[in-house]
């Protein structure tokens, strides 16, 4: 009870959106750097923007989730592009991930897709279990390193 899915509002929705975004991916290591509502606007105007592909969660009229769908490619074959899928800590580990992961599966058939793909951090275990549990497979597996210059 209390939560509700509403569709993201240009021009209105985009601080609730980096908000979400960067709280649940703080600690994630390779997307600790956060958002500005800059860049959420500039998504929506990107060639890969698909209209009510992006939704926020309420519970409460506190906005806690957030999901994107995008057009996208692999393979030469056009593809969903599921990511981020994002909740507030608070509301981690409660079955919102797994309830914001169906719906962009049935947003993904909704608009004539038959394949979605999404990338997840390789640390974020309970994320990559989800994942796996609604069906997907892991195809493709990306090591990100860093090195700091001695400084002078």
């Amino acid at each position: 009870n209390g939560y509700e899915f509403r569709p993201f509002v240009v021009n209105r929705d985009e601080a609730a959106y980096c908000h979400i975004r960067n709280i649940a991916f703080a600690n994630l290591a390779g997307s600790e750097t956060p958002i500005t509502p800059k860049m959420v606007s500039d998504m929506t105007k990107a060639p890969d923007y698909i209209e009510g592909g992006v939704l926020l969660l309420y519970h409460c009229e506190e906005p806690i989730g957030i999901l994107r769908c995008s057009s996208d490619e692999w393979e030469d074959q056009p593809v969903m592009n599921i990511g981020p899928l994002a909740l507030i800590p608070e509301y981690q580990g409660r079955g919102l991930g797994r309830i914001l992961l169906r719906k962009a599966l049935q947003f993904t058939k909704d608009y004539g897709y038959d394949r979605a793909y999404l990338s997840v951090n390789g640390e974020n275990e309970r994320a990559k279990s989800l994942y796996l549990s609604e069906g997907f497979q892991q195809v493709e597996g990306v090591a990100c390193n860093v090195y700091k210059l001695p400084s002078k």
